[in-house]
């Protein structure tokens, strides 16, 4: 390639020192020659110097336009206007195919063989030769190259003069000219496509509107719908151009991705037209995931508010059609619309007594009649958010600093009123701080759906409810209930006004735009949350800072500036409960407050980015953002529309709380109840009378569980938790950091796992008389029949702290007492301990498949499993990894970047040990050494059945928002969208040019910056997994 750009840049002057005259374009003769043996030239470095065919890779390409760009800025510099007539020329004859050559051929002989000579050689008789013609290897390859870099030689703004003379060309060249008439009056002459691009390149006048819709037409039929774009580009303000047409026309031959694509460029207009346009045509044509897509592309909930329902009523109907009940079942969550329509499709199949099964038993539907196909069904008891002891932070996480008395709920505008004079006292009253600027955390908590649709509310609505607004001091934080004063004036015209605008106050939040954007979307008539002056908004400051890992997750922040993680787990709970559970109050209080914390350590300290930067208050203080909203509702019509479905939100939320207050006072056990029991129980008469129990209020329990180092704790935390053991009610008590083993307690009573079933919100309070979160180890509802499990570990503590039947107050109950007194209960191994608990024992059964739970890292789910596949299970360590499990694959590219002297299989268990990981092998010597954590080793040899191990034993579930939620690659979670100039500019991963013409939108990796797309494989992926777990399901229910 070095010879071919040194022959391209001395090839005009060499021509001109022949003739003895300066080279000149203009002479047919001479630039004909020319225009050969750069043809010639270009062909033999391409194709090889024999013509013959070589593959040629992306590199080869590129590097030919590299050698042509830098050939061609030479050649521009010095010869200019007769530079581009040469060019031209050049192009001209690259865009036509060489013609066939016949070839002399023996009509014995195949192409490419050699003669052989005759084995008579006294015959005289000449050999039948026949004509062959050989196809040439083609230019239109070199045509593309060279038009590529004559794109990048005029497209700098600094190369304007090259521009002007390249459109110079398209305007006065009458070969080109002449050229592209022919080409429009004889579309094989060339190739249509590239037709195109000389045509966009040199601005080619001329070309009536006649000609432009018959090239339009030879593009459409033979589907090059990229050219056909690139020529409405073309000629878009030249000739008048049906859009709409367009759109039906490519969806017709369902080419979905130049319709978006046509969609996205020509659709200029507010209305956006087109988008809405190929919305309905993926919705008349049952594309209903492609629809879905396109509506948040294109930013169109509003204008097609049902298209989560009608996304989810599709894949739902999917599984229906193949009868998968168990897993249409997993897959309707809490959504009731879906609900009954797997009911009604349950019935139609003739299925009544599994109907009435699953309305009744599973969905909590009482009144269930398959008769009537649910018309008179019951809605479905949404599920409980109250927290349970596991859900209560533990040691490792941060805690909240303010006393819990100065955690105040505001539900009426008395406690409203008193919160304004907090933060606006009487002159007279001190305040808690003097300084100039005073901080006010904010934050905004709403009930998580499934879909946009909150079907379970009866209203559809296309956002989020806001539910709960905390305002957080450096004393204090108000848990504001939205819905209980959403009409408030006061609030809404006054005291928000007043804060969020004061020039005392300096609102601190983190990812605040959504907050402030679902806080408009909740109250669309109030104006307060369509601009905030000015805010800190942290998110930005630490990932300006820090990178973007930080200015994502609240929790990575307080990590990185204050010591510890945040406890998420409240995260997803239903904010729209009352009254708040403590686990609940407490997580809203302290999102709020640990804003203040960040900034006052940032005031204080500033901000450490390394050992030699320092971010100061000052500097973080010039930071400062203003919120305002991008897309506002601002017509009449839709705030109307918004603040109506609000009303009716909370018209249905308010009947639900007052029809479950009723439940909660009628049916439901007390806390005397729970003691009463207690009090019938009679002790043996080997032991010593038990003292009463004592009752512990639930703000005192992280007190009770602080271990100082080198002390042995005497309370340990108890979960009950209730579950059906082939439908006879049961319960388990286990440490509540732990994690009830369903495998092992089917073991137990001799049941497959599947006949394990954990009781849902309504079936704890209708057969145990509990509330999730409050059930005793004992005085279950009279009549139960309840089954008690205890597991072994809880037999050394002196007390534990369990459910009381309130959610304020815990039972503390001598362990001593409660195994004197319940002889009627099963004790043995039924939770999964973190690794590292001073309660983990050594587990005996089952050597080959030793397995302990592994405990999170800081700031992780303690009760996700993290996994390490090793080269033998790696395959299905992808599977997993695809259904968003944590699995980090041990292969042969990861040993290869282990020093020679290094082994192997101490270098995998250093890595388990390090990330606290289940090692997943087939190895069993592996398990055995001394210095093996966690594993878990697999029977079989087939990836198929080593998935069906794996899943069984962990009770891996499938669940749709987790499908790959992780990097293929590097295994992180997190990925950013990404435009296709991003994807042009980056140099992680480099994309196929012919991906980029048809995909629109990508997804980078945060971890190793790995660029996804959607292909045409991906909406088979998950059906794949589903297969999966349906087999699964079998070999499970057929044990």
């Amino acid at each position: 390639m070095e010879e071919l750009q040194g022959w391209l840049v001395t090839s005009l002057s060499e021509a001109s020192t022949r003739d003895g005259e300066q080279f000149d374009a203009q002479d047919a003769s001479a630039s004909s020659v020319l225009v050969g043996q750069w043809v010639t030239r270009l062909r033999d470095a391409f194709y090889g110097a024999s013509g013959r065919s070589k593959e040629a890779s992306s590199n080869k390409f590129l590097e030919l336009e590299t050698v042509l760009l830098e050939a061609l800025k030479r050649l521009q510099s010095d010869y200019e206007g007769q530079f581009w007539v040469f060019t031209v020329d050049i192009v001209l004859a690259l865009a036509v195919e060489p013609r066939q050559e016949p070839v002399k051929q023996d009509a014995c002989q195949n192409p490419g063989e050699t003669p052989v000579e005759p084995s008579d050689s006294s015959s005289s008789e000449p050999k039948k030769q026949k004509l062959k013609r050989v196809r040439p290897q083609p230019n239109a390859p070199l045509a593309y190259v060279l038009l590529s870099a004559l794109h990048k030689l005029v497209d700098p703004p600094k190369n304007a003069s090259a521009k002007r003379l390249c459109v110079t060309q398209g305007h006065e060249n009458e070969n080109l000219r002449s050229f592209a008439a022919y080409c429009f009056e004889n579309p094989s002459h060339t190739d249509p496509k590239l037709l195109v691009e000389i045509l966009e390149l040199f601005h080619v006048n001329g070309i009536t509107p006649t000609q432009v819709y018959a090239l339009a037409d030879h593009l459409r039929a033979s589907k090059s719908h990229a050219a056909l774009i690139k020529l409405c580009q073309t000629f878009l303000h030249a000739v008048e151009w049906d859009f709409h047409a367009m759109i039906r026309s490519l969806v017709q031959s369902k080419d979905w991705g130049s319709a978006e694509l046509v969609a996205k460029t020509f659709d200029t207009s507010n209305d956006r037209d087109l988008a809405k346009l190929l919305v309905q045509e993926a919705i008349n044509h049952q594309e209903f995931k492609r629809a879905h897509r396109i509506v948040y592309n294109f930013q169109l909930q509003a204008d097609f508010p049902d298209i989560e329902l009608l996304y989810s009523r599709d894949t739902l109907m999917k599984l229906i059609e193949k009868q998968r009940w168990s897993l249409a079942l997993t897959f309707v969550g809490s959504d009731t619309t879906l609900q009954t329509l797997l009911l009604t499709h349950v019935v139609a199949a003739g299925e009544l007594q599994y109907a009435t099964y699953l309305a009744k038993e599973r969905l909590g539907w009482t009144a269930f009649d398959p008769e009537q196909v649910l018309a008179d069904a019951a809605k479905a008891n949404p599920s409980s958010s109250q927290s349970s002891l596991a859900n209560l932070p533990v040691n490792g996480y941060l805690e909240l600093s303010v006393p819990d008395e100065n955690i105040v709920f505001c539900a009426t505008e008395d406690e409203l009123r008193r919160a304004h004079s907090h933060f606006f006292p009487d002159s007279d009253v001190e305040v808690e701080d003097n300084s100039a600027l005073r901080l006010v955390g904010l934050d905004v908590e709403w009930k998580p759906t499934s879909s946009k649709i909150a079907t379970t509310t009866g209203v559809s609505t296309t956002t989020a409810i806001a539910s709960i607004l905390q305002l957080a001091s450096r004393s204090h934080v108000f848990l504001i209930d939205l819905l209980e004063l959403h009409e408030n004036d006061f609030l809404f015209d006054f005291f928000l006004p007043r804060l969020l605008t004061s020039t005392e106050y300096l609102p601190v939040g983190f990812g605040f735009d959504s907050d402030l954007k679902v806080m408009h979307q909740t109250f669309p008539e109030r104006s307060v949350f369509r601009h905030l002056p000015r805010i800190l908004e942290l998110s930005a400051v630490l990932q300006k800072a820090f990178g973007p890992g930080f200015g994502n997750s609240l929790s990575n922040a307080t990590r990185q500036i204050l010591g510890k993680p945040l406890d998420k787990r409240m995260q997803l709970s239903n904010w729209d409960e009352r009254p708040l559970s403590t686990g609940q109050r407490v997580y809203a209080a302290l999102d709020a407050s640990c804003l203040l914390e960040i900034a006052q350590h940032i005031q204080s300290h500033g901000l450490r980015v390394d050992a030699s930067t320092v971010v100061s208050w000052t500097d973080v203080l010039a930071q400062l953002s203003v919120v305002t909203l991008s897309q506002p509702l601002t017509s009449a019509n839709a705030i109307a529309t918004a603040a109506s479905q609000r009303r009716a939100y909370q018209s249905e939320w308010k009947a639900q709380l007052e029809t479950k207050s009723g439940l909660d006072a009628n049916t439901l056990c007390t806390t005397n109840d729970v003691l009463a029991f207690w009090n019938t129980l009679t002790t043996p008469a080997t032991e010593s009378p038990h003292p009463q129990l004592e009752l512990l209020p639930m703000h005192e329990l992280p007190k009770l569980l602080i271990q100082q180092a080198g002390e042995t704790s005497k309370y340990i935390a108890v979960n009950s938790i209730c579950f059906f053991a082939d439908e006879r009610p049961c319960v388990a008590c286990i440490d509540a950091n732990a994690k009830l083993d369903t495998s092992r307690l089917a073991a137990l009573c001799g049941l497959s796992r599947r006949k394990i079933k954990l009781a849902s919100a309504m079936e704890c309070e209708s057969i145990w008389g509990f509330a999730p979160g409050t059930v005793p180890p004992f005085g279950h509802r009279t009549g139960a029949n309840v089954a008690l499990f205890v597991d072994e570990t809880l037999r050394e503590d002196k007390y534990w702290l369990a459910g009381s039947g309130s959610h304020d107050q815990l039972l503390v109950v001598p362990s001593t007492a409660y195994f004197a007194k319940l002889s009627d209960l099963t004790v043995a191994d039924i939770a999964l301990l973190p690794q590292g608990s001073r309660r983990t024992t050594q587990r005996t059964e089952n050597k080959d498949a030793f397995s302990v739970y592994a405990g999170p890292l800081e700031g992780s789910d303690p009760l996700e499993y993290r996994f390490l596949a090793d080269t033998m299970v790696a395959r299905v360590g992808r599977w997993l990894r695809t259904i968003g499990t944590d699995v980090v694959v041990w292969d042969a590219e990861t040993e290869a970047t282990l020093p020679p002297n290094v082994d192997r299989k101490s270098a995998l268990l250093r890595l388990a040990a390090k990330d606290q990981r289940i090692i997943l092998t087939r190895d069993k010597k592996l398990a055995d050494r001394r210095d093996a954590g966690a594993c878990f080793v697999v029977t079989s040899d087939d990836p198929h059945q080593q998935f069906h191990e794996i899943r069984g034993h962990f009770a891996i579930e499938l669940k749709r928002e987790e499908m790959m939620t992780r990097c293929a690659k590097c295994n992180f979670k997190g990925f950013d969208i990404v435009d296709v100039e991003y994807v042009k500019q980056q140099t992680y991963d480099v994309v196929h040019p012919n991906v980029l013409e048809v995909v629109t939108e990508f997804w980078k990796c945060q971890g190793c910056h790995k660029i996804y797309w959607e292909g045409p494989k991906y909406s088979s992926a998950y059906e794949n997994m589903l297969q999966m777990f349906e087999k699964a399901a079998a070999l499970e229910s057929a044990q």
